[in-house]
Formats: structure tokens, C-alpha cells, sequence
């Protein structure tokens, strides 16, 4: 099966679930944001829309786990959403602003160059732009995964911020 390879100043490759030669790869770089560390490794899971609207099984997506180094919480593993949002409330993080940046850029944002670029304007806590950069690979996982308008999608995810 093809991989499409891309950079980190490349557009980020969508998942067609019809075109199943295409698989992209999973990054294959590291962020830091102060102390934290955002990377990537393997994911597991198959085209949800696939399986169940095309009927075809076993069909990887490009899935892909981010991994999360946050030393001050003792954290360097793949952690779940609502882990994570709980660190955000233990630093007193504006969850409804996180939401709204999230909501306003993740769509128009096509390269993580860009994306770097955004969360460093506006947020100055590590914390704050190491969660926006992980809920904006959160976001495109569940696109691969869960696309629209077949499924949630992206949406699904931006609703475990509240």
C-alpha cells in the first residue's frame, strides 16, 4: 500500500476512504513547546466509514497516536482527551477559549508550520499550545477515521472540550 510522504511545512495529506491505495504516513518529527514534547508513533485502527458505509474491512486510514511528554505531570505516553483536559483545569487553562481558537483555526490550517505559527500567537503557557497542537492531530485523526459527512469526524473530538 502507498504512503504519501509529507513534511512538516507541506500540506498535511487528507484520507479519501474510496481511494484505499493512498494511505498517508504518520509524521515523522517532534514538537516542543517549553518542557512538553508532542511526537508520533503507530496507530491501530481502520476507516470507520470503510467498514461500515462501503462495506469493505481492514482498510488502514493513516492512523497515527500522539504521544505527550509533560514532566511537570510526570506524563510520556499516548494520554486520553479527557486526561489531558483535565491537566488543562488543574492549570486554570480557559477550556472555552482553547475551544474557540480550535474551532476558528483547525479548519483553514493545512500545513503544522502554520499551525506552530498560530498557537505561538496565541498562547504564551507550554501547556496550553502543547494541548492546541495535540487536539489539532486529534482533529485530523478523527477525520481519517470517523470522516464527514459520513460521521462526527473532527467534531466529535472538539466536543470533549467544554
Amino acid at each position: 500500500m502507498y504512503n504519501a510522504k509529507f513534511e512538516q511545512d507541506e500540506d498535511y495529506p487528507k484520507w479519501n476512504p474510496t481511494t484505499i491505495e493512498e494511505v498517508p504516513e504518520r509524521p515523522n518529527w517532534k514538537n516542543s513547546f517549553g518542557k512538553n514534547e508532542l511526537y508520533f508513533a503507530n496507530g491501530s485502527k481502520n476507516c470507520y466509514v470503510n467498514e461500515k458505509k462501503f462495506k469493505k474491512k481492514n482498510i488502514p486510514c493513516g492512523d497515527y497516536t500522539i504521544q505527550i511528554t509533560i514532566p511537570k505531570y510526570e506524563i510520556n505516553q499516548q494520554i486520553t482527551d479527557s486526561k489531558f483536559v483535565s491537566i488543562l483545569n488543574q492549570e486554570k487553562s480557559d477550556l472555552s477559549n482553547l475551544k474557540k481558537l480550535a474551532t476558528e483555526n483547525f479548519n483553514n490550517i493545512t500545513k503544522e508550520t502554520e499551525l506552530l505559527k498560530t498557537i505561538n500567537t496565541q498562547t504564551t503557557n507550554d501547556i496550553e499550545k502543547t494541548f492546541l497542537n495535540y487536539a489539532w492531530h486529534r482533529c485530523i485523526i478523527e477525520e481519517r477515521i470517523y470522516q464527514q459527512p459520513h460521521y462526527g469526524g473532527c467534531t466529535t473530538f472538539l466536543s470533549v472540550i467544554k
